[in-house]
C-alpha cells in the first residue's frame, strides 16, 4: 500500500542487540576494541550502504543518508513526501546503538532489512539487528519516534538470540561460550571466528586517521594493547568504567519544546542535538586524556615510539562512554569526566558513572555488568536529586569469581547494622564539602587515610585499617569492641572518620584502588584547555 506522503510517513527503527556481551566475551584488550569496532559500522556503514543498495536495484529510487550534514547541505528533513521526488528513504539519525530512517514504501524497507541480514550473517554473525516500521502522522515527531522504539522494544523481548551452530560433526570449543575452534594465530593459539574477525577489526581500524582511537588521545601516546600494559606489579585490579548521559530523552523533548513542534524542524533539531552530544562528549575524553598523559606513568613504549597508557577506550557513541584503565585510575577519572561535561556545558549535559573493580582475569563481562548496574544506582540518585546540574558516581569492588550480582551484595552490606554504604556520590561544578554524599567528602574522606605516609603523625599502619574494614562487615557489637580497643592504642575512628562515619567505609574498600594525586591533578584542567591531537596511534 504506497503512504500517503501528504500526511503520513513510514518511520523504521533498526537496533543492534548482545552488544556488552559480544564487546566483553574475552579479556584482550584488542578483540575489545575490534568488537566495538564491528558493532559500530553495523548502523554507522553498513546501513548506508543498504540504503545505497536500493538506488542499484532501481534506477529511479534515491537515498539520502548524510543525515550529520544535512544542515550544511541545505537539505530540509523530508523535503521529498510532498512531491514526485524519486527519493525512497533518508536516514533521520544513527547513534546509541540505534537508528531512524523514513521510508517511501515498505519495499524499500524490507529491502534494507534483507541486505543487513546478510551483511550481518557475512561480517557478524553473533549479533542481532531487531527492526520495526510504522506509518505516523507528519505531527509531534518526539510522541511518533517514543511510540516507535517502545515497538521496537517489545519485538525485542520476544526475539530468540542467533547462535553459531559448527559446521563439524566434531571440533574443539572455546571455554567462554562453546563457539568452535576454527582459526590458529601467528603465537599458535587455538581462537574462534569471533576473535578473528575481532582482531582483523582493530588492525583495520589503525589506518582510519577518523577513528576515536586515533583522535582522543593526544600526539605520542597510544591506549593499552593488552592487559600487562594496565596493571602493576603490585596491583594486578583493573577498573571497567562506564559512563552514560542523564536523561538525554527528555532533554530532546525539551529542546523541540523550546524551538519548534513543525516536523521537519524537530527532526533537525533532534539532529543537531546529536551531534553536538556526540562532539561534547568526544571533546570531554580529549581534554581529560590530555591531562591524564601529562600525570600518568608510562612502562612501555609501541613499535612507533607512542607511550603507551595503562587505559583502553571500547566504546564512545554519542552520550554512551566505556572504557578499562588501571583500577587506582577508574573512580577519580570518572569523577573528573563528569565534571569536565558540566563545565564544558555550563551544566546542560550532565551523565553519570559506574566502576567495577576486579582482577584482571576476572571475566570483563561480568564486570561490564556490574558497571552497568552501579552506573544504574547512580542514576537512581540522580532523579531523586537533580534540581542543580549534577552527576553521579557509584562503584563496587568484586573479589572472587563467587561475587553475585549487584542487588545481592549490596543487600548483605545493608543487613549489617554498624556499616553506612554512602555512594552513589554526587557531583557538581565546584566543591560540595558539606554533603555527605558528595564526592568531595569521599575523596576528603580518602585524604585522611595517610598509611603510606609515614612521616605523618598519628599515620594508621595498613593493617589496622584493613581490620577496621573488615570489622564494618560483622556484628555491630565486634565493631564497636574494636573502635574501643584502638582508641585504647591511640587510633581513634571518629578523628579517622573527621568526626562522623560518612563514607569511611567506602573509603577503606578502595583505599588501595583509589589515586588520590591523580583525581586533584584531573581536576586543575581548565575549560579552555586545548591539545595537539591525531597523531597518536592505537596498535
Amino acid at each position: 500500500m504506497k503512504n500517503n506522503v501528504a500526511n503520513t510517513i513510514l518511520l523504521a527503527a533498526f537496533d543492534v542487540s548482545g552488544i556488552q556481551e559480544f564487546i566483553f566475551a574475552t579479556n584482550r584488550l584488542k578483540e575489545n576494541a575490534g568488537a566495538s569496532v564491528l558493532v559500530t559500522d553495523i548502523l554507522r556503514n553498513e546501513l548506508p550502504i543498504a540504503l545505497k543498495n536500493l538506488e542499484q536495484n532501481n534506477f529511479h529510487c534515491k537515498a539520502i543518508v548524510d543525515w550529520e550534514n544535512a544542515n550544511n547541505n541545505r537539505i530540509s528533513p523530508l523535503s521529498w513526501i510532498d512531491n514526485d521526488s524519486e527519493i525512497c528513504a533518508e536516514i533521520i539519525y544513527i547513534g546509541g546503538g540505534n537508528a531512524i530512517v523514513a521510508y517511501k514504501d515498505r519495499e524499500s524497507y524490507n529491502s534494507t532489512r534483507k541486505y543487513l541480514a546478510e551483511s550481518l550473517i557475512k561480517k557478524c554473525p553473533y549479533l542481532t539487528i531487531s527492526s520495526c516500521i510504522k506509518e505516523v502522522p507528519l505531527v509531534d515527531f518526539p510522541k511518533q519516534r517514543g511510540e516507535l522504539l517502545a515497538d521496537l522494544a517489545n519485538k525485542k523481548r520476544g526475539m530468540l538470540r542467533n547462535q553459531i551452530i559448527s559446521t563439524f560433526p566434531i571440533v574443539e570449543q572455546d571455554t567462554a561460550f562453546g563457539y568452535p575452534i576454527t582459526d590458529i594465530d601467528e603465537w599458535g593459539e587455538n581462537i574462534t571466528s569471533i576473535q578473528k574477525d575481532k582482531r582483523l577489526a582493530f588492525k583495520k581500524d589503525l589506518s582510519n586517521k577518523n577513528s576515536i582511537y586515533q583522535t582522543t588521545l593526544p600526539t605520542g601516546f597510544s591506549y593499552a594493547i593488552e592487559m600487562p600494559h594496565m596493571v602493576s606489579d603490585t596491583n594486578s585490579f583493573v577498573a571497567v568504567v562506564h559512563i552514560d548521559g542523564n536523561s538525554m530523552g527528555n532533554l530532546f523533548h525539551q529542546t523541540i519544546d523550546n524551538m519548534s513542534t513543525e516536523f521537519g524542524n524537530a527532526i533537525t533539531e533532534m539532529r543537531n542535538l546529536s551531534v553536538e552530544i556526540a562532539t561534547t562528549y568526544q571533546k570531554v575524553f580529549r581534554k581529560i586524556m590530555n591531562q591524564y598523559s601529562k600525570y600518568v606513568k608510562t612502562s612501555a613504549n609501541t613499535d612507533s615510539g607512542e607511550k603507551i597508557i595503562p587505559l583502553r577506550l571500547v566504546l564512545m557513541d554519542g552520550d554512551d562512554v566505556t572504557f578499562i584503565c588501571n583500577a587506582s585510575h577508574g573512580i577519580p577519572l570518572a569523577a573528573a569526566f563528569l565534571r569536565e561535561l558540566m563545565r564544558e556545558t555550563k551544566g546542560k549535559f550532565t551523565a553519570c558513572a559506574g566502576i567495577c573493580l576486579a582482577h584482571s582475569h576476572f571475566p570483563f563481562r561480568i564486570s561490564y555488568e556490574t558497571a552497568e548496574d552501579c552506573c544504574a544506582s547512580a542514576k537512581e540518585s540522580w532523579y531523586r536529586d537533580h534540581t542543580n546540574p549534577a552527576g553521579f558516581v557509584d562503584f563496587q569492588l568484586l573479589r572472587g569469581a563467587s561475587e553475585r550480582e549487584l542487588v545481592t551484595i549490596r543487600e548483605g552490606i545493608d543487613n549489617k547494622k554498624s556499616l553506612i554504604l554512602t555512594r552513589p556520590y554526587k557531583i557538581v561544578d565546584g566543591t560540595d564539602r558539606k554533603e555527605k554524599e558528595s564526592f568531595e567528602c569521599f575523596h576528603n574522606q580518602l585524604l585522611r587515610l595517610p598509611y603510606k605516609n609515614k612521616e605523618v603523625q598519628g599515620a594508621w599502619p595498613r593493617s589496622r585499617l584493613k581490620k577496621l574494614h573488615e570489622s564494618y562487615l560483622k556484628e555491630h557489637e565486634d565493631l564497636e569492641a574494636l573502635k574501643m580497643e584502638y582508641k585504647s592504642r591511640g587510633y581513634c575512628v571518629d578523628e579517622l572518620a573527621g568526626g562522623a562515619d560518612r563514607s569511611l567505609f567506602d573509603a577503606l574498600e578502595v583505599m588501595d584502588y583509589y589515586d588520590k594525586d591523580l583525581y586533584e591533578k584531573l581536576c586543575e584542567s581548565k575549560s579552555g584547555d586545548t591539545m595537539e591531537t591525531g597523531g597518536g596511534r592505537s596498535v
